[in-house]
C-alpha cells in the first residue's frame, strides 16, 4: 500500500539540508531525531485510538443502562395501571352486586335468587380476573422479549463498534509502521547515495595526487592507476579479478571521462574561490547592475571552461602513451600490464577527442 505523504507534513519535517550534503554527524543527528519523532507520532496515535475506544465503550454502556432503566420504568407503569384498573373493576362489581341485592329485597326477590345472582357475579368476576391475569402475563412476556431483543441489539452494536475501533487501530499501526519503514528506506538510500558521492568526490579530489604517487610507486596494480572515471562506489579491493577489470575498461567512455573531469574542474574552482576569500576577505560584490551581472556571468563561464580544459590537459599529460609506457608501464604487475596498456590507449583516444571539443 503506497501512501502519498501530506505536503504540509513533509514541509514541517523536511531537513534543513539535503541528506546527501550532510556530514556524518549531521546525518546521524537527523536520523536519530526522525526516529524519535516517528516513535512519538506512533505512540500518540495509539493513545488517541485507545481513548476513542474507551469513549465508545462508555457511551454504549450508558446507552444500554438508559434503555434498561426505561424498560423497567415502563413495566412498572404498566403494572400499576393494570392494578388500578383491576381495583376499579372490582369496586364496580361489588357496588353493582350491592345494588342488585337491595333491589331484590325491595321488589320481593327471594334470598335464593339473590344468592344465585351473587354466585354468578363471583364466577364472572373470577373469569374476568383470570382473563386479566392471562393478558397481564402475555404482555409481560412480550415486554421481556422486547427487552431481551433490545439488549441483544445493544450488545451487537457494542461488538461492531469495538471491532471497528480495533480495525481502525490496527490500520493506524500498520500505516505508522509502513511510514516508518518507508522513511527508513529513504534515509538508507540517501545515506548510500551520500557515501557514493563522497567516495566519488574523494576520487576526484585526490586524482592528481594519485598520479604523482604513480611516478614513484612499484608493483603497480590496475586499480592503482588514476583512471579519469568514477569508481562507481567500488573500492580498490573489488576491481582485482579479470572480469572486474574488463567491466572497468568498458566504463572508460567519453561520457564517463567528461563527467569525471568536469567534477575535477568544479573542485578546482571551489578551492580557488576559498583561497581568494582567504586572501581578499574584504572584497565586496553586493553592488551589481545589469552590465556587471552579464560580465560576471561571462567571466564565470570562461573560468569554468578554462578549468575543464586544464583538467583535460592534465589528464592527457598523465596518459600520454609514450611517456606512460616509458616511465610507468615497466613498474606495473606483469599479469595486469596488458590491461593497463589497453586502458591507457582507450583513455588517450577519449581525451584527445574531448580536447578537440574546446576548439
Amino acid at each position: 500500500m503506497a501512501d502519498t505523504p501530506d505536503p504540509s507534513w513533509a514541509k514541517a519535517h523536511a531537513p534543513d539540508l539535503p541528506l546527501a550534503a550532510m556530514s556524518d554527524f549531521e546525518f546521524d543527528q537527523y536520523h536519530f531525531k526522525r526516529t524519535r519523532e516517528l516513535q512519538a507520532e506512533a505512540a500518540a496515535e495509539e493513545q488517541a485510538m485507545l481513548r476513542q475506544l474507551a469513549l465508545l465503550r462508555q457511551r454504549l454502556s450508558k446507552r444500554i443502562t438508559d434503555q434498561l432503566r426505561q424498560l423497567g420504568d415502563d413495566r412498572q407503569a404498566q403494572t400499576a395501571e393494570l392494578r388500578k384498573r383491576y381495583a376499579e373493576a372490582r369496586e364496580k362489581q361489588l357496588k353493582d352486586s350491592e345494588e342488585v341485592e337491595l333491589e331484590g329485597r325491595g321488589f320481593g326477590y327471594g334470598i335464593e335468587d339473590t344468592e344465585e345472582e351473587t354466585q354468578e357475579d363471583i364466577e364472572a368476576r373470577e373469569a374476568e380476573k383470570a382473563r386479566e391475569e392471562e393478558e397481564k402475563a402475555r404482555r409481560a412476556a412480550k415486554e421481556e422479549e422486547r427487552r431481551r431483543a433490545a439488549v441483544a441489539a445493544a450488545e451487537a452494536e457494542d461488538r461492531r463498534r469495538r471491532e471497528e475501533a480495533e480495525a481502525a487501530q490496527a490500520e493506524a499501526r500498520r500505516r505508522v509502521m509502513e511510514l516508518a519503514a518507508r522513511r527508513k528506506r529513504e534515509e538508507e538510500e540517501a545515506r548510500r547515495a551520500k557515501m557514493r558521492e563522497r567516495r566519488a568526490r574523494e576520487d576526484q579530489a585526490g586524482w592528481r595526487m594519485r598520479a604523482i604517487n604513480l611516478e614513484v610507486a612499484n608493483n603497480i596494480r590496475y586499480i592503482d592507476v588514476p583512471w579519469p572515471v568514477s569508481s562507481g562506489g567500488s573500492s580498490s579491493t573489488s576491481i582485482t579479478s579479470p572480469a572486474a577489470i574488463n567491466a572497468h575498461l568498458a566504463h572508460i567512455t567519453p561520457e564517463a571521462v567528461r563527467s569525471f573531469l568536469n567534477s575535477v574542474a568544479e573542485i578546482d574552482l571551489e578551492l580557488q574561490d576559498r583561497k581568494d576569500a582567504t586572501l581578499f576577505p574584504d572584497a565586496d560584490s553586493s553592488f551589481t547592475d545589469s552590465t556587471s551581472s552579464k560580465t560576471d556571468r561571462d567571466e564565470t563561464a570562461d573560468r569554468v571552461e578554462n578549468a575543464r580544459r586544464r583538467a583535460v590537459r592534465d589528464a592527457i599529460r598523465i596518459f600520454h602513451p609514450d611517456k606512460f609506457y616509458h616511465r610507468v608501464l615497466p613498474r606495473v604487475r606483469q599479469a595486469e600490464r596488458g590491461k593497463v596498456r589497453e586502458g591507457v590507449e582507450r583513455t588517450s583516444r577519449v581525451l584527445n577527442d574531448l580536447l578537440a571539443t574546446f576548439g
